[in-house]
């Protein structure tokens, strides 16, 4: 019976390193991968091996990207950065003025925004607090939905909700708090690991690495 286990870039397969892979192709009627893993790192080479694989894709791009890559070698791999862009425009003074923020890849803006919109109510604005409860609320579902697949529990479903404090301090406004709260599907878990996972994913997501220090972050997990 085939075994199948998952390898990091580099990891090696049989004494074969897992990104030293010269091809791939896929047999769509079986939904499967093989590749050609030759270990070029040796001279002389090594045996060649055919492997099968298992290739998580989202929107037809690798599920990550870093680790998966293009299967460069480790002497020729490149370093992994993302940068991702918005821009806003003001026009006025700060409490009676107004302007807007645009995601540069498209997906949301122009977004209104207005000081009371921070301030007092959002009246169908938005607020850079609200931006940054919503990149944290998606930044910490991902790593938590990595976290319980890792651990063997990949999540059925995550609902997670997030809630920026904005509030005047002696020393000026201020972004206070941020309360994170998630719901989850996840089968064959128990509520100790699933609570375990949880609080890992909290000090583990990027933007709670962002904010550490300077936000108080609170995190209420449930396994429905």
């Amino acid at each position: 019976m085939a075994t199948t286990r998952t390898v990091s870039l580099c990891e090696k397969i049989d004494g074969t390193e897992s990104g030293g892979l010269s091809s791939i192709t896929q047999d769509v009627g079986r939904g499967v991968y093989y590749a050609l893993a030759d270990d070029e790192g040796n001279r002389p080479p090594g045996p060649g091996q055919v492997i099968t694989v298992a290739i998580d894709l989202v929107d037809g791009m690798f599920r990550d990207r870093c680790d998966v890559g293009s299967y460069r070698t480790a002497r020729n791999r490149k370093e992994c950065v993302m940068e991702s862009r918005a821009s806003a425009t003001w026009e006025g003074d700060l409490l009676s003025g107004r302007g807007d923020t645009t995601l540069m890849s498209g997906a949301a803006g122009p977004l209104p925004v207005t000081w009371a919109s921070r301030t007092e109510a959002a009246s169908g604005k938005t607020s850079p607090e609200e931006l940054i409860a919503a990149a944290h609320a998606a930044c910490y579902s991902m790593a938590f939905s990595h976290g319980l697949a890792g651990g063997g529990h990949p999540p059925t479903r995550l609902d997670t909700d997030a809630v920026a404090t904005f509030e005047q301090l002696d020393v000026g406004w201020r972004l206070t708090k941020m309360a994170l709260s998630v719901r989850g599907e996840v089968p064959g878990i128990t509520a100790d690991s699933f609570q375990e996972a949880a609080n890992e994913a909290k000090d583990g997501c990027p933007v709670s690495n962002a904010l550490a220090g300077n936000v108080e972050i609170s995190l209420e997990a449930t396994l429905l």
